[in-house]
């Protein structure tokens, strides 16, 4: 049998000496294993530090990135209104031109319409220009409201052409002066519209033109 005492010494050896360690050893070994564990921590939180340092640079890169873009597609942006503006006026200063010319033909024809009978004018299949369209064009966009000359100089040039052709077509003798004046008057109403649209245009390219620059 074992005895009280004989119990107690038994497990004061157990105490003493559990897997070869005594309790000092054991206080020891846990202390080593708290600082392994501490030491694994610092490891740990330093490698998320690493990780969200190498993120946050990440979505800097990216958002220089976006503000590069950003800024590059702005430049574009702006290029291609600086070059659509240019085509435009372009395009405006071509249509003044033809403007112009119409205007010179008709103050040309009316004096030879209304004061010698057309003489030197030979026979017309129109009096618009190739270009017609695309002035109709510019002005029916450009300036809606003013549609309404167009109108007049299709109907002034189509009725003097009629017109002339008409008396051109007779005898000298035979030709009627008071047609000739009708074909003047419809040429003088066509002319005033073109001079209107003439000075619109005109000052529609002098406000997009810097002021060194305008007429």
């Amino acid at each position: 049998m074992i005895n009280q005492f004989g119990t107690q010494r038994y497990t004061r050896r157990m105490e003493r000496h559990f897997w070869g360690l005594n309790a000092a050893e054991w206080a020891a070994v846990t202390s080593i294993v708290n600082v392994l564990l501490v030491a694994i921590l610092v490891l740990v939180n330093i490698r998320y530090m690493r990780s969200a340092a190498e993120q946050a640079e990440a979505a800097r890169g990216q958002a220089r990135a976006a503000s590069e873009q950003a800024s590059l597609a702005s430049e574009t942006i702006n290029r291609t209104a600086a070059q659509l503006k240019e085509q435009f006026m372009l395009k405006l200063t071509e249509i003044i031109s033809d403007f112009r010319q119409l205007n010179y033909r008709l103050d040309f024809l009316i004096n030879k319409v209304r004061t010698k009978w057309g003489q030197g004018v030979e026979h017309l299949d129109s009096m618009l220009p190739p270009t017609w369209p695309s002035m109709v064009y510019m002005v029916r966009t450009q300036m809606t409201s003013h549609g309404d000359h167009i109108d007049r100089i299709e109907r002034g040039l189509t009725n003097a052409v009629i017109l002339l052709n008409d008396q051109m077509l007779r005898q000298p003798n035979a030709r009627e002066h008071e047609m000739f004046l009708a074909a003047a008057n419809d040429l003088e109403e066509a002319s005033k519209s073109v001079k209107a649209i003439l000075t619109l245009l005109q000052n529609s390219l002098n406000a997009a033109l810097p002021n060194s620059n305008r007429a």
